[in-house]
């Protein structure tokens, strides 16, 4: 009886063994934990230009047309409109081509703005992201107006309509 006894508590010890062993070995096989995802929305960006020209109107061959200062009266009025408080910079191309019956003319644009919306208060802004600019009136609005300068035009200028296509891009900085 003796024998079966300590069979008995043998075997219930090696039993007990096994289902510690098996716990411990499941417990360091298995770990989870939380993570928190999110997501931040801003508004996207959107740009409206009015009038959507700059014309310079009538221009003689062999001269140098005026420059055309963004605070100017009637020229075109970009409103920018995006997340308030967020900023932006802008981005465009350094000439315009005009094309025409004759040899392309150069357009240099040149631009100006602030987020009040008064033109007089605008100053000059610059292209590229590292020159930032604040969305900061209540509406999260810039405006932006549009100048600049023709090359010269030679005195053997093809006559006619000679125009071109400025391309305004506007970018959130930071996102």
């Amino acid at each position: 009886m003796k024998e079966l006894y300590n069979f008995v508590k043998y075997a219930a010890v090696f039993v007990a063994s096994i289902l510690i062993i098996s716990m411990a070995a499941f417990a360091q096989t298995s770990a989870s934990t939380n993570v928190t995802v999110q997501a931040d929305v801003i508004l996207g960006l959107t740009i409206s230009v009015s009038p959507s020209a700059l014309n310079y109107g009538y221009v003689v061959a062999g001269s140098t047309p005026p420059l055309v200062l963004p605070a100017k009266a009637g020229v075109p009025e970009f409103t920018i409109t995006g997340n308030p408080g967020s900023s932006v910079y802008f981005g465009w191309s350094g000439t315009i081509s005009l094309t025409g019956p004759g040899t392309d003319l150069i357009f240099t644009p040149a631009f100006a703005g602030n987020n009040t919306g008064t033109q007089s208060g605008s100053t000059t802004i610059s292209s590229g992201s590292s020159n930032t600019y604040l969305l900061n009136s209540p509406g999260g609005n810039y405006y932006v107006w549009l100048g600049g300068s023709l090359a010269a035009i030679p005195s053997n200028q093809t006559v006619g309509t000679y125009s071109g296509t400025l391309t305004l891009t506007v970018t959130y900085a930071g996102y």
